[in-house]
């Protein structure tokens, strides 16, 4: 649950988040799909104000993907298949992207959703 007091410090990450863009490392940990991620929870959670330009940024994410960038983390000459800076982590955060109700955050360590025996 999040505290009141912490929605407008909440509230300044994600406009930085969208105001930066989406330059930089792709990876989990700290680049543009952990972004993603967070940019993701915080409509739930009544902190974003501008659902219009976090969708907007969201799309000019994915048109990067979708131009051949996968290059998870900037710093590393060889693409690692580790979560945090790899690819495993940009595959997971784009499943995420699809399917936010049905695959835990592992960024704010979200158990998994209930599950019903077929």
């Amino acid at each position: 649950m999040i505290k009141e007091n912490n929605v407008p410090w909440l509230q300044r990450v994600a406009d930085e988040i969208i105001t930066f863009g989406i330059e930089g490392p792709l990876c989990l940990c700290h680049g543009a799909l952990g972004h993603m991620d967070f940019l993701g929870t915080m409509p739930e959670r009544g902190v974003l104000q501008s659902l219009k330009a976090a969708n907007k940024w969201r799309r000019l994410l994915l048109d990067r993907l979708l131009s051949g960038d996968w290059v998870a983390d900037e710093a590393h000459s060889l693409e690692s298949p580790g979560l945090m800076l790899g690819l495993a982590g940009s595959g997971y955060a784009l499943l995420r992207a699809c399917y936010p109700q049905r695959i835990p955050s592992v960024l704010t360590l979200e158990p998994p959703p209930e599950t019903k025996a077929e």
